[in-house]
């Protein structure tokens, strides 16, 4: 009967640290799958508009530490070299790759070409 006891509390420790380690290792992936997200970037320089995808992870390294990336970050553009790149957004509509409009919140992702806001479609249908 001791040996029945012993042998349940050891099978209970075990799988508490069997489930730890389970919890660990799936936080660990899920934070770290944020970090791969793919952020879409737009070069504003006139000559050279060159559209690229970077991860969240490979922004943050391209500021000084501690300072926050933001939608108004420039970063260095590798086609032309130049401090010119923002944020930008695709249009789910005609495909047009446009820098986020930070001056009207309501509107920020409303595409220049075709006119189509996904924030503003959602906002109009209740956000379904």
């Amino acid at each position: 009967m001791k040996d029945v006891k012993k042998r349940m509390s050891i099978v209970i420790i075990v799988g508490c640290i069997l489930l730890a380690v389970l919890i660990t290792v799936l936080n660990r992936s899920g934070s770290s799958s944020r970090n791969t997200k793919p952020i879409q970037l737009l070069c504003t320089n006139a000559k050279c508009g060159y559209a690229f995808v970077k991860t969240v992870e490979e922004l943050s390294k391209l500021v000084p530490q501690g300072v926050p990336v933001a939608a108004s970050t420039a970063f260095k553009c590798p086609k032309c070299g130049q401090e010119s790149a923002y944020m930008a957004v695709k249009c789910k509509k005609c495909n047009n790759d446009f820098v986020i409009n930070r001056s009207n919140p309501e509107a920020f992702d409303k595409c220049p070409k075709c006119g189509y806001s996904e924030f503003q479609e959602k906002s109009a249908n209740g956000n379904k």
